[in-house]
């Protein structure tokens, strides 16, 4: 069985067209929202029930941190620095990049288990505070000029 659910797609693209036409020639136009890009992203994350990022390449995912924030579950590729914020299976999911049928059985294991899904949720909005508060990083920048400094 399906599962009764919309996708959003944030921001503006090379390949948005691209997406847009590949959405309606796939008959799934009316369930793929195209946002472009969004002022306020912590309000349009607020209304998601998973926050995906499935990206290719990746040095940081500051859209994945900010999800991970507000306490959303999420669904990231495995590369570059996402695997340095998500631990697969204890705040996140992770899943092989180019690899949609495993992104999608992730993403659908979260819609249909909404008790780990909120479980992921909260250890992802405990990883943002413990690793990446501006607090956090400002002391982990200085201990890191003081080493550098002083040896």
């Amino acid at each position: 069985a399906g599962i009764n659910t919309r996708c959003v797609i944030t921001g503006t693209g090379s390949l948005e067209k691209e997406l847009k036409n590949a959405a309606h020639r796939l008959g799934i136009g009316e369930a793929v929202v195209f946002t472009g890009f969004v002022e306020n992203v912590a309000q349009l994350i607020a209304t998601l029930d998973v926050v995906v990022l499935p990206s290719l390449t990746e040095s940081f995912g500051l859209a994945l941190v900010e999800g991970m924030c507000l306490g959303k579950p999420c669904v990231a590729s495995n590369v570059g620095g996402i695997r340095e914020i998500i631990t697969d299976g204890e705040n996140g999911l992770l899943a092989e990049p180019k690899n949609a049928p495993a992104l999608a059985e992730k993403i659908a294991f979260l819609l249909k288990n909404p008790e780990k899904a909120r479980g992921l949720g909260e250890k992802a909005a405990k990883t943002v505070e413990e690793k990446f508060d501006a607090r956090v990083m400002a002391k982990k920048i200085t201990e890191l000029y003081r080493n550098c400094a002083f040896g």
